[in-house]
């Protein structure tokens, strides 16, 4: 995952005092007249023994999915799949940030066994999707935890995993994220909904399932620089259906999240991270990523 700190930029100045904060902070909303860029590298390890779905369901930040098509069929899956992003957020308001992003892929999938003694092994690799979205803080931290709303529409993404079909519009995620600073912590809770439309992929209807998640996390800063993070990230995903019919089951996934966040001077930020799945299949994920603000207007 790429941002591991559900986090919002306050839009007056941080007090010298609480820069610390401030920087653990920073990820959930961009101020007023900032373009925020960020480059980040995700990879996932996965294997297990089921019947396979569709797609692949990765997580790179809270609220922030990808899906992978790895329709490769029944038996033991090993995957391994490396993705590399790149996003840009804008500070509409000192409320409302507009974003995009998007990514490229390359996996290698191997299966074995199944109903009939069989083994595969396929590579494939380029664009996976375009998604554009709008943050919007509803409630500013005080007395109570502070509210951001998301929601972000996935404009394109691959449908399938050898070939290049592409869909428009047919996935995406809405949910809420709510904060509190208790100096020197920051406590922050993400929910949402992703719904995943069915989408026709070399003459079969697919129905990739919807997925409910909830995200609670903690971020601890150690000093102005450095920041620690860690959290808990469940996930409830229908079963896929191809043409009316299940090709997999409902699926229950937790994952145990660690990162550290490096701030190398006042406008570039380096984070990286690791998830282990403690629910579900045996999985690891690693994400690295560089972030650079440009420009910016007084509020």
């Amino acid at each position: 995952m790429f941002s591991i700190i559900p986090s919002v930029s306050y839009a007056q100045e941080v007090p010298r005092e609480q820069d610390g904060l401030g920087f653990a902070l920073e990820e959930l909303l961009t101020d007023k007249g900032k373009l925020r860029l960020d480059v980040g590298m995700t990879y996932n390890a996965k294997s297990g023994d089921d019947i396979s779905a569709a797609y692949q369901t990765i997580e790179t930040g809270a609220g922030k999915f990808v899906s992978v098509p790895v329709n490769v069929g029944l038996g033991k899956r090993e995957a391994d799949i490396a993705i590399g992003t790149v996003s840009a957020r804008y500070g509409l308001t000192s409320k409302t940030e507009l974003f995009a992003r998007t990514s490229l892929y390359t996996a290698n999938i191997r299966m074995s066994g199944g109903i009939i003694d069989f083994s595969k092994n396929e590579t494939n690799s380029g664009f996976l999707n375009l998604a554009l979205g709008v943050n919007q803080r509803f409630i500013e931290e005080g007395k109570y935890p502070g509210l951001i709303g998301f929601i972000d529409v996935t404009a394109a993404e691959k449908a399938d995993s050898a070939g290049s079909t592409v869909v428009f519009g047919k996935s995406g995620a809405i949910g809420l994220t709510a904060y509190k600073t208790l100096d020197p912590v920051v406590l922050s809770f993400t929910a949402g909904f992703r719904p995943s439309l069915s989408r026709s992929v070399n003459g079969d209807d697919i129905n990739p399932g919807d997925t409910v998640f909830v995200n609670p996390s903690i971020a601890f800063a150690v000093n102005n620089e450095l920041t620690l993070t860690g959290g808990l990230s469940l996930r409830f995903q229908g079963a896929d259906e191809v043409n009316g019919k299940s090709r997999s089951v409902r699926q229950t996934r937790g994952e145990l999240e660690f990162g550290v966040a490096y701030a190398v001077n006042q406008t570039t930020t380096f984070r990286a991270n690791a998830q282990a799945e403690v629910v579900g299949q045996n999985g690891l994920t690693l994400g690295a990523s560089i972030a650079k603000k440009f420009g910016g207007a007084t509020p």
